[in-house]
């Protein structure tokens, strides 16, 4: 039995020794992994008021400086009225709109007042929101263009140019 007793005795005072060698604690830390990047918060690039007779159309153009969600949200007067509202990449004017030449990356055609249209994953550049009066009655309303950056993104616009507020005719074609 001394035998064994001393062997126990042998073995305790190595443990002893091995988890003094540790640092005495079992506890295994790893490193954390930091939070996601808080997305940046929405920025204002067009918010006008306008006035549209029926088969008429405005547009906005504005800039982005990152990828990021453009939303374009009008709102009028008269629940019958039918709107129509365009997000397009680029310099969309009058003319090209007449001629459908403008590169369309959201629209909304129907559904209730306010009139809201969204485009996603919008890489940096110039924009044009335009607004379309179908009646069957003269409008007015006002459109607002939020953009939200991805995170990590900064959210910068580089404004509204007021310049295009004269109204397009729509003709007949168009419907």
């Amino acid at each position: 039995m001394t035998k064994l007793h001393g062997l126990r005795g042998a073995a305790a005072a190595l443990l002893c020794i091995g988890i003094g060698g540790c640092g005495g604690s079992d506890t295994i830390t790893t490193p954390r992994t930091p939070p996601p990047p808080t997305p940046p918060p929405p920025t204002v690039a067009v918010q006008e008021n306008w006035d549209l007779d029926v088969d008429f159309a405005f547009g906005w153009y504005f800039n982005i400086s990152s990828t990021g969600t453009i939303e374009a949200t009008a709102d009028y007067t008269f629940a019958d009225t039918t709107l129509v509202v365009y997000i397009a990449s680029g310099e969309c004017t009058g003319e090209m709109w007449v001629a459908d030449q403008c590169e369309y990356v959201a629209s909304s055609f129907d559904g209730p007042k306010p009139r809201m249209v969204s485009a996603t994953r919008q890489p940096a550049g110039r924009y044009t929101v335009i607004v379309w009066n179908l009646g069957p009655q003269s409008e007015s309303g006002v459109i607002q263009v939020v953009f939200t950056a991805q995170p990590g993104a900064a959210s910068r616009t580089g404004g509204s140019d007021l310049s295009s507020l004269r109204p397009w005719p729509a003709p007949a074609q168009k419907f």
